[in-house]
């Protein structure tokens, strides 16, 4: 019952976090991704200092790749709080949290300031949600698989 609330509390302020973030105007949104992304691609530079980069397309890569990874957090986080259930499928229930998630998302943002709301941006987070889900449940069912032939390597 503890690991339910833990995990609840924390998909709450996960989806807090993603909301409040469509809730930005656009011009703060993109001022904020913009500095973030001449930060890495400063580093970028750093490293290989002759590298051709368009900034428009690194800047594009850069909050696609932030909606993929809110998402696949989310799909962690939500998936924990589904598997304290102990119901049959949680892969699908999650999944279709995450993705009704992903669409309200994509309506505040369609009520936003000079926001857009684009269902390509719907079909990126449900993939993103999909991918941390399926991490975190390879990453518990090799756990679970550990533990089983510890404990029957134990009993001999």
């Amino acid at each position: 019952m503890r690991k339910r609330y833990c995990w609840g509390i924390v998909t709450i302020a996960v989806l807090i976090l993603i909301w409040g973030n469509s809730m930005l105007p656009g011009s703060i949104s993109g001022t904020i991704s913009s500095e973030a992304s001449q930060g890495i691609l400063s580093v970028i530079y750093k490293l290989i200092p002759n590298l051709p980069f368009d900034f428009d397309s690194f800047h594009s890569f850069i909050r696609k790749a932030a909606h993929f990874g809110e998402y696949a957090l989310l799909g962690i986080c939500f998936y924990q709080f589904v598997c304290t259930y102990r119901i049959k499928h949680p892969l699908i229930y999650t999944l279709m949290l995450c993705a009704g998630c992903a669409c309200i998302d994509e309506l505040i943002q369609a009520f936003t300031p000079n926001r857009l709301s684009k269902l390509s941006d719907v079909m990126l987070d449900s993939i993103g949600a999909y991918c941390g889900m399926g991490l975190c449940h390879r990453v518990k069912r090799r756990m679970n698989d550990a533990s089983n032939g510890w404990q029957k390597n134990a009993g001999s």
